[in-house]
């Protein structure tokens, strides 16, 4: 038995299962989706952050269809008026481009609705909009 190849092989054994470990928790902090509701609605706790020029929260949400796709949003709620609005939609090249009537067109804005799926977002965020990061993003 050579003690060297047994230290070598349980520091390589080491070094992997560290190297997994880490990775996986940097990219557990890179995307922190919260779960709203099961298995169909999140939103991006890491891109959540207060407006300065609006006083909105934006945060993007994330929607799984029936076939396990998504489709990803940018939302801004006015948690004063209790209000949300639809500021974009994820692109296939994985942008989001503001649409420029986000607050004048009535199809892309709605009040909140109680016991709605926003609702629940609204009531997560908006408690925390005060320290929250803050951004001068929306046009």
């Amino acid at each position: 038995m050579n003690p060297l190849k047994t230290i070598k092989t349980g520091l390589t054994a080491a070094a992997v299962i560290f190297a997994s470990m880490f990775l996986s928790s940097f990219e557990a902090r890179a995307d922190n989706w919260v779960e709203i509701e099961t298995g169909s609605i999140w939103y991006n706790s890491d891109y959540t952050f207060f407006d300065r020029g609006t006083g909105y929260i934006v945060l993007e949400l994330a929607e799984a269809d029936s076939n396990g796709d998504f489709s990803y949003f940018l939302d801004a709620i006015d948690c004063d008026s209790w209000v949300i609005y639809v500021l974009a939609v994820k692109d296939d090249y994985g942008n989001f481009d503001i649409v420029p009537n986000w607050n004048t067109d009535p199809t892309l804005s709605g009040s909140i609705v109680p016991g709605s799926i926003v609702e629940q977002v609204a009531m997560r965020v908006c408690p925390d909009c005060y320290s929250l990061p803050t951004a001068n993003m929306i046009p």
